[in-house]
């Protein structure tokens, strides 16, 4: 059995900056019962819940992200894991960048020679199409 309310299976911790006191929250925690044939509030493993004449079912589970110190602490880890993963894609993009510039010089060294191959070849097949290949590269 895993207790009777909240208070059962819940961890208090004290708001900091808060008026809140632990008993308060006790208080509080201890109203709301683990038991859904009770007559008041209720919060069960499968979702269901009851606040007064409000009752219903959670429909999808979410991971606790703010509800607890511990929970706060394992969303903040997560989402500096996953920032530190964005960071590293983004790392891995620039250096495909960089390769890709440094390779650009190489890529025009032979753009002379070609161009020199391509007015020989043209001088050869046909004079007249040499006015229009010097304009069209100048």
């Amino acid at each position: 059995k895993i207790g009777n309310s909240l208070l059962d299976v819940l961890e208090i911790t004290k708001p900091e900056n808060s008026s809140i006191t632990i008993d308060e929250i006790s208080n509080i925690l201890s109203n709301i019962s683990l038991d859904p044939n009770t007559e008041g509030t209720y919060v069960d493993e499968e979702g269901n819940y009851k606040i007064g004449l409000i009752k219903g079912k959670v429909n999808k589970t979410e991971e606790a992200k703010y509800i607890g110190r511990e929970a706060k602490r394992r969303y903040k880890e997560k989402m500096i894991q996953e920032l530190k993963e964005q960071i590293e894609e983004q790392k891995d993009i620039i250096n495909q960048q960089q390769i890709k510039i440094q390779k650009i010089p190489n890529q025009f060294i032979f753009l002379p020679i070609w161009l020199n191959i391509q007015l020989l070849l043209l001088k050869r097949h046909n004079k007249n199409h040499m006015n229009f290949f010097m304009w069209f590269i100048f």
